[in-house]
């Protein structure tokens, strides 16, 4: 084999080692679990609004994208992204009667198990 197609050998493995480790890089699901519960009775509260505002930034602009999700009968929230996002605004959780619970601590790109006083 001839040096010139080593090298030209070489040179495609090494663009594919590129590519692969820079290019083609899938986004890990964020998954965001909470349970909201009473903070005196220890109760759930169904109907709480669990609000999160993603964000992404393409040059000097910030766009931003809310979700907003209603807990259930047991106070349970669940909800899965799997959009490249920048990062998180804030999140809160609000219901009439209650005071508000702001920041829940999620984190893009992982598995979040949250509980909401």
């Amino acid at each position: 084999m001839s040096n010139l197609v080593r090298y030209f050998l070489i040179f495609l493995i090494l663009c594919n080692i590129f590519f692969q480790a820079f290019c083609n890089k899938e986004t890990s699901e964020t998954i965001v679990n909470v349970k909201i519960i009473d903070k005196k009775s220890g109760t759930p509260v169904e109907g709480a609004v669990c609000y999160i505002e993603f964000y992404n930034k393409e040059g000097n602009n910030t766009y931003t994208e809310p979700q907003s999700f209603l807990s259930d009968q047991d106070g349970k929230v669940y909800f899965s992204e799997n959009r490249p996002y920048d990062g998180i605004s804030f999140s809160t959780v609000t219901k009439t009667g209650y005071n508000t619970h702001v920041h829940l601590g999620i984190k893009i790109g992982t598995v979040n198990n949250l509980k909401s006083n």
